[in-house]
């Protein structure tokens, strides 16, 4: 039975300063420091009962989905097509959502295109859809402690080891995966936060908020990292094994119409805000979904700051292996329990798909080169394919264009090609001049972050390229 079957017992009661709360099967909450009554947060909350936050339990598989399920009821649970052999990735939901929110389907639905797995998706909307942000994240609590339960319960029936349960979870869901963490001995195989979030987290203690100790494995997606005062929605704190920060964490391409959702009411954090910007911190979910069936990598780069990312300073990887976004880092652990730095960075696309290939562009001018403000642009190409062309400079940016001077940039194109031994070399002339000018190139080196090694390709240096022409040259 679910339970709602137990009776709520009171130790104390929180409008008379009553700090603790037991809810049997789950536990004892508190509202004394670091739950309450701190700088972040400055009104404490008791979570609400296990009826008022209301967590639902649906089962998908391969040949069953939508099954409701309870995490007291073992024997029921068995007359399902659960099977005991295959992982369980438990999904859980955040903020002013429901486990039957589109996503949640459309990523157990990639998860079971691929592998042959128990999905559980987690609602829990009788604590998310209120106007208390604060409430609602006191009451992830709940959830946490029902998900543990849970998988005690299962593992206990079935005879499986914890290592084979993984909690996927957004925003406050990411929150609520940490506590089931952080129940569980031995630990659970994985946790992947999906931006966590930041209002009522960010700068607590780690028993309090995601963090490394919650899982065997803990990744990590920053999409909305930004300062909540400025309207950013997850947390700027390093939370796991390895913490990827697609495009800084902060600014998803695309998002520059954002989408806003309102929030009101939100205790204790910032009194009179009420519009958080949802673009950014739902990106997480599109970049997560989209890594469980794509062949692109999402590779991400060690990296002390997204600065350095940019500026090349960070292209090799550890091992020769960049540890891969998403669904399929957990195949890099061994590497990322390694690092010193657990930050790794990439950039995307602006819609989808939105992964990108990561490379490194040198481009040396020739002593013969005129003197020009302009545009440079790169095509790569192998046998049978080849990419977009990309400007090897910011949007809108022109370069100061000299003889005899070197030109660098980390280029992001949507593909790579098979084989890739060519390129094509164009440029854009952005001021007005009498005569016409004309470049000459020495050399161009591209590093492929995928391959993890330098391709240079050497040029004509007498030849004069005129602009708005493509020039071929090959590997050599």
């Amino acid at each position: 039975m679910h339970l709602s079957t137990f009776v709520v017992v009171l130790l104390s009661l929180h409008y008379a300063n009553c700090a603790t709360v037991t809810y049997p099967g789950l536990g004892t909450f508190t509202d004394d420091p670091p739950w309450g009554d701190t700088t972040e947060r400055p009104v404490g909350y008791l979570p609400q009962s296990p009826e008022e936050v209301n967590t639902r339990f649906y089962l998908d598989t391969r040949t069953q989905t939508d099954v409701e399920v309870f995490n007291t009821d073992m024997h029921g649970f068995g007359q399902t097509t659960f099977d005991r052999s295959r992982l369980t990735r438990f999904i859980v939901h955040g903020y002013i959502q429901n486990g039957d929110t589109l996503w949640m389907n459309d990523m157990s639905s990639a998860l079971r295109s691929v592998e042959d797995v128990n999905v559980i998706r987690v609602g829990w909307f009788g604590g998310s859809l209120t106007l208390n942000y604060a409430q609602s994240a006191t009451d992830t609590q709940i959830v946490g402690a029902e998900i543990a339960l849970f998988i005690q319960n299962i593992a206990d029936y079935f005879q499986i080891s914890h290592a084979s349960f993984h909690c996927i979870g957004h925003s406050l869901g990411a929150q609520a995966c940490s506590y089931l963490g952080s129940r569980l001995n031995p630990k659970v195989g994985r946790i992947s936060g999906l931006d966590p979030a930041g209002p009522y987290f960010e700068g607590t203690p780690t028993s309090v908020r995601l963090d490394s100790s919650d899982a065997t494995f803990v990744d990590v997606l920053h999409t909305d990292a930004e300062k909540l005062k400025d309207f950013g929605y997850g947390t700027n704190e390093v939370s796991g094994h390895v913490d990827f920060w697609p495009n800084n964490g902060i600014e998803q391409p695309g998002c520059d119409q954002n989408i806003l959702s309102t929030v009101i009411g939100i205790n204790g954090v910032v009194d009179g805000v009420q519009n958080f910007v949802a673009c950014n911190h739902l990106r997480a979910l599109s970049l997560y979904t989209e890594s469980i069936t794509t062949s692109c990598p999402f590779e991400g780069n060690p990296c002390v700051g997204y600065e350095d990312y940019l500026e090349g300073s960070c292209v090799s990887c550890p091992n020769n292996r960049c540890p891969s976004m998403g669904y399929n880092s957990i195949n890099f652990a061994s590497d990322v329990y390694q690092y010193s730095n657990p930050s790794a960075y990439l950039q995307t696309g602006s819609q989808a798909p939105f992964c990108e290939y990561m490379t490194d562009v040198v481009v040396k001018l020739g002593s013969s080169s005129d003197g020009v403000e302009g545009k440079i642009f790169l095509t790569l190409y192998g046998p049978s394919d080849n990419t977009a062309q990309v400007q090897l400079s910011d949007e809108d940016v022109s370069l100061d264009l000299r003889p005899d001077t070197t030109y660098t940039y980390t280029a992001q194109y949507g593909n790579m090609p098979t084989g890739f031994n060519k390129v094509k070399f164009l440029w854009q002339q952005d001021e007005y001049t009498l005569q016409t000018q004309y470049l000459t190139v020495d050399s161009i080196q591209v590093w492929v972050n995928e391959d993890q090694k330098w391709h240079t390709f050497c040029a004509d240096t007498s030849l004069k390229m005129k602009e708005e022409t493509r020039y071929s040259m090959y590997e050599c």
